[in-house]
């Protein structure tokens, strides 16, 4: 790939001029790297790959700390951190304000303005959308309860947002079909909603051989015979409450098998008081915020995914990257992805029984589990490579802009 040259704080030297077949986006997120869930991961993964495929992008999100600095390069990708002040609805309000304020200055950088999740950063964005003449699209996330949609349903102003958006934005993603289902019950246009999954980076996420996980694990200090890993936040919609009751009956029934919960969240308190009153502190293992996850999923058995409700989880695509053999409730895109006992193992919701029998099944039967896992690879490989969605949304900003 050429060097670009990147002179001074404002990265004025990274923009030019439209060329053929370029375009020039703008990431608009409320949160972004350090802080790394789901939504900002695959901005960074499509922000990175779009670059490399010699489109213009730079993300524009709030810098909610004084010790981030305002503009740095992650991957050659342009990160703008804007000011916002507090929390909650003072600090989405400033952050509107300011984002406004750069977007117009900066408004010969872009042609598209990629929301990533139906927040107040997508009001910005059709705001400028008719102000400056940009495309608008917004990627909506999550399902159920925990979706874009159920929760601004709750709310007069989150109704009002959703109205807006509908009326104003030029198209909407949705990462499985049961998101898309939501928004046209909702009453969004079906030619304007487009599904697009989630992708991973499958030369990033890959699978290793007996030897080598043996040795990530010694370098871990992971001393244990076999492991299930979690990988997300701690929060109600990951079912959490669930996994951990299942895991007593896990632990009282059969051999030495560990879990790892990876991750951190506002349910950390509770998750630790369950586990002591069920007196399985042995057997359950919260690791907190991971960096070397890739390192952690490579040193796993099997991977679990107790969700509520998804979009389509990118953990979940990381193990399956990892040829891990996977537990997922039964859910959303999850469902989509997986088919039950050819690439992964679907469970009910809030099933204990299943949920132990999954298990048992995998760590029993080697060659189940080394077939699902390489069956899980193969559909990552096949279907959700970062490179594979990013061509589909490179065809989506072609559509949009003619």
């Amino acid at each position: 790939m050429k060097k670009r040259n990147y002179l001074g704080k404002n990265s004025n030297s990274f923009y030019s001029s439209n060329q053929r077949g370029q375009f020039g986006i703008c990431m608009l997120l409320a949160r972004f790297y350090p802080r790394v869930g789901g939504t900002e991961q695959q901005a960074l993964y499509l922000a990175k790959e779009l670059v490399n495929k010699g489109h213009r992008v730079f993300v524009c999100t709030q810098r909610f700390s004084t010790k981030l600095k305002k503009f740095e390069l992650i991957g050659e990708v342009p990160v703008h951190r804007l000011f916002s002040l507090g929390r909650g609805r003072i600090a989405s309000l400033s952050f509107m304000f300011c984002s406004i304020m750069f977007l117009v200055k900066k408004r010969n950088h872009y042609q598209i303005i990629h929301v990533h999740l139906a927040s107040s950063p997508a009001i910005t964005a059709v705001i400028l959308g008719k102000l400056l003449q940009k495309k608008v699209i917004v990627k909506f996330g999550a399902s159920r309860e925990f979706g874009d949609i159920h929760t601004s349903e709750q709310r007069f102003i989150g109704k009002l947002k959703l109205e807006i958006l509908k009326k104003y934005a030029d198209c909407f993603i949705a990462p499985s079909k049961e998101i898309k289902e939501e928004m046209i019950q909702f009453g969004f246009s079906v030619k304007k909603v487009f599904t697009i999954p989630n992708g991973v980076d499958i030369h990033k996420f890959f699978p290793v051989t007996p030897e080598r996980k043996s040795t990530i694990r010694e370098k871990l200090e992971l001393k244990y015979p076999r492991i299930v890993t979690f990988v997300g936040r701690l929060t109600k919609q990951k079912g959490l409450d669930f996994l951990i009751r299942g895991w007593r009956k896990i632990c009282t029934n059969t051999f030495e098998i560990h879990l790892l919960l990876i991750g951190d969240g506002e349910e950390r308190n509770n998750i630790e008081n369950l586990i002591a009153q069920l007196k399985i502190q042995n057997m359950v293992h919260l690791l907190g915020n991971r960096h070397n996850i890739v390192d952690l999923l490579q040193a796993s058995d099997i991977f679990i995914l107790p969700s509520l409700a998804e979009g389509l989880s990118n953990a979940l695509l990381e193990a399956m990257s990892c040829s891990l053999p996977v537990i997922a409730t039964n859910i959303g895109g999850t469902a989509e992805i997986i088919e039950n006992r050819t690439n992964g193992v679907l469970i009910e919701l809030n099933s204990i029984n299943q949920l132990y029998e999954g298990i048992i099944a995998l760590t029993t039967n080697p060659e189940l589990s080394s077939t699902l896992g390489r069956n899980a690879r193969n559909t990552v490989k096949e279907n959700y490579s970062i490179e594979k969605i990013t061509q589909s949304y490179i065809s989506l900003y072609e559509k949009v802009c003619k």
